[in-house]
């Protein structure tokens, strides 16, 4: 698995969070889940990877970490 990003749907602490398809910014604070890029609902072709760049923060959670 490649941990270079964080995939949709994941447990994540609070942070700021890029999407590796389309370089859309997001800053929230910690969460149950990391959400969709919102850009992904008009354009899901050029979303293939469908996840999160951690820019600060503590990303993906230690409690529940993505597989």
């Amino acid at each position: 698995m490649d941990k270079n990003y964080i995939p949709y749907g994941s447990d994540i602490s609070g942070g700021k969070f890029e999407c590796v398809d389309c370089g859309y910014v997001i800053t929230i604070p910690s969460s149950d889940s990391l959400p969709p890029c919102p850009n992904f609902r008009s354009n899901p072709n050029e979303h293939k990877l469908k996840g999160w760049k951690n820019l600060t923060g503590r990303g993906d959670a230690k409690e529940d970490p993505y597989p």
